[in-house]
């Protein structure tokens, strides 16, 4: 609702809450076993990031949304692990 108040497109509603659920269930597990981790983390901080924006606008303190867009920001720079499911894919196409 915060995202689609500020940009003024009440419609999407629908969606942006299914990309925030999505973000924070299945892409977390994604980031947990190293499956698509960049696309996965930028979804999560995207999430994030709009999480932090709702709390300052209600004059709250978004504590746990900023550590969370800081974990987010900090896996999509170093990416994914040696032994990640992205390191698997990307050795099987380079033989």
């Amino acid at each position: 609702n915060a995202l689609t108040s500020i940009i003024g497109f009440e419609s999407l509603q629908l969606f942006f809450g299914l990309m925030a659920s999505l973000s924070e269930s299945v892409f977390s597990i994604f980031i947990i076993f190293g499956l698509l981790t960049r696309i996965s983390a930028s979804f999560l901080g995207f999430t994030m990031t709009i999480a932090t924006l709702k709390h300052l606008m209600k004059y709250e303190l978004p504590e746990m949304a900023i550590i969370y867009l800081t974990f987010s920001f900090l896996i999509f720079i170093s990416g994914p692990g040696k032994y990640s499911i992205d390191n698997l894919i990307l050795k099987k196409f380079k033989e």
